[in-house]
Parts: C-alpha cells; structure tokens; sequence
C-alpha cells in the first residue's frame, strides 16, 4: 500500500517522494503541503523515524535482505507510544542510488546516521534476518570508539558461516524463494525467460493475487531485487569479529515450508553468534515463523519480550 500511494503520487503530481515520508508526514494535508512546495529539501537518508515520540531510549532496527523498514512498523505499534522507534534503510530501495555492497561499510553509514538523533549512548540495536548481522557490526564498532551498547537484539538472524558453502542462486530461484510461497512459480519457466520478461511476468502473475498493486513496476521490481542481491553478498563476504558484549536472540518458534526455506545449515547460528560474544546470548523463543514473526498475530508476542527486555536494559 505504501509503494502504491508513492507511485501514484508520482504519476499524478510529477514528484517523487521517498516512502519514508509517509512516515514523517502522514496525513493528507502534510503530503499535500509538502507536494506544494517548490521543492522537498531533507535530503534522502539511512534514517526513518517510525514512531519518534516517547520518554524511553530509542530502538533503532535495522532493515532485513529487502532493505525496505516498512516491516518494523507493526512491530513499533505493538511496543506502543512511549518507545521511539527508527528504522535504517538500504541504500537504493527508493533511489537510484547503488547499494552498498560491505556489512562494515553499512554499519559504519547507519552509525553516522542514528548519531543525527542520539550523539551518544547508550544505544538499543535491532535487525531482523540480515539485519541482525549489520547490528552485530554496529554494536561491534560502537563498543570500539567507547560507546555503551545497552541492547543488542538478533532477530532470527542467520550468522554467517552458518552454511559452510555460498548458496549461488540465479534470479530465477531467487524469485522463486521469495515469491513462491504466495503464488505456483516453476524455476525451469522463469529461466526460459530473459531477465525483465522473469520480472515481468511475476509482476503480472502478483498483481492477479493482489500481492503487488496495478501500478507497481519494472524499475521498482529490479530496485528490490538489486538490493537483495547486494546484501546476499554482503552477508557471505561479512568476516566477524568478536563483540564485547551480551546478545539477545529470538527465535522463531516454528519453521518455514521446507521448499520456501533455507537450507538448513552446518551449525546453529546461535552456537555462531555465542562464540562471538564475550557477554554471552539468551535465547527467547517467538511465536511464527520467520517470515510471519514480524505480522500480527506473532508480532505480538514479539512486541511484549522486547519490551521486557528494554525495561529491565533501560538507561536514560
């Protein structure tokens, strides 16, 4: 819904306007004020204020494989009003910009970017699936200038080294991977296909279930896809190191569809990030799986753990 009020915005309007704005102006009359002006000044940035209100400290979450935040917002309404929530977006979801290609070259652009809000710590860092690796490094260089990490929060996340072998994946498995689950995709179809007419074609087929809107196009498609790609190679390039402080993982309590997952890898990625903490994990268990986790009903459960933990982490 949010891609498709910026497309349409732009096709009737002639301006382009990032989605982060949806949250920073969400109202008719704001959208309106803002398309009347001659030109919109803020610069694009990492930064999405979410929900920007309340007295306690901010989590800050960091985008998953997509690069898109949009899936955090739930996730900050179910914490409620008093916990300010920022997402960090990807470099190229709405731009034209290329993304980045490094997980230390990411968390270093995410620092500069929520320092804008919070100079100094202590900071509270979450990342959901790929976005929990890009927090690790965050809270890794944070503790390397000094800086207090109150909150490291994993959620599902796979560590790298995980699997002991790059997964190689062409754009027609890949798409398969993400949009299979929703709508019959056959791999040896799309590879008959060049690449736009792939993208096309699951474009048509998603728009015949209402999973992406009429007016949802190839730039947008290829966009989404670059920035998946991207930080697949980030995450199997990323080399840790250690981090000198407590990780909290949450797991999903339920796994996906055998044929719409992963493989299952070489080690538990908590027995990974474990080794890589000198301050130890906890485990909370979730209710979902791990691409549901993040929607209601799941999102839920998910909410009241972080809150537990952020209340019992909390320093002003």
């Amino acid at each position: 819904m949010a891609v498709r009020l910026v497309t349409q915005i732009e096709e009737k309007n002639g301006r382009s306007l990032p989605v982060r704005t949806l949250f920073e102006t969400p109202t008719i009359e704001g959208l309106a004020t803002l398309l009347n002006q001659n030109t919109i000044h803020e610069p694009w940035s990492h930064l999405v204020a979410i929900q920007p209100y309340g007295s306690k400290p901010p989590l800050f979450c960091i985008h998953p494989d997509g690069g898109n935040v949009l899936c955090y917002m739930e996730l900050s309404q179910n914490l409620g009003s008093d916990i300010p929530l920022y997402g960090l977006q990807a470099l190229g979801t709405d731009d034209g910009d290329k993304p980045l290609l490094q997980v230390e070259e990411m968390a270093d652009a995410y620092l500069h970017a929520i320092r804008t809000v919070r100079p100094k710590g202590p900071y509270n860092l979450a990342g959901w699936s790929f976005g929990g690796v890009v927090a690790f490094e965050m809270a890794r260089q944070l503790k390397d200038l000094s800086e207090e990490v109150s909150i490291l929060a994993l959620i599902d996340s796979s560590a790298p080294g995980t699997h002991e072998e790059q997964m190689e994946w062409d754009d027609a498995e890949l798409l398969v991977f993400l949009m299979g689950e929703m709508m019959p995709l056959s791999v040896d179809h799309l590879r008959q296909l060049e690449p736009d007419e792939q993208l096309l074609y699951v474009i048509k087929e998603a728009e015949k279930k209402d999973l992406f809107p009429p007016d949802f196009g190839l730039d947008q498609a290829k966009r989404f896809l670059r920035v998946i790609k991207a930080n697949n190679k980030a995450y199997y390039d990323f080399s840790m190191k250690p981090y000198c402080g407590k990780i909290h993982f949450f797991r999903a309590s339920e796994k996906l569809p055998e044929k719409y997952s992963l493989p299952e890898g070489d080690k538990d990625p908590v027995e990974i990030w474990e080794k890589f903490s000198t301050g130890g994990i906890e485990v909370h268990k979730v209710a979902g799986n791990h691409r549901n986790m993040m929607a209601r009903p799941h999102v839920q459960v998910l909410a009241d753990i972080v809150k537990k933990v952020m209340d019992a982490s909390i320093q002003y």
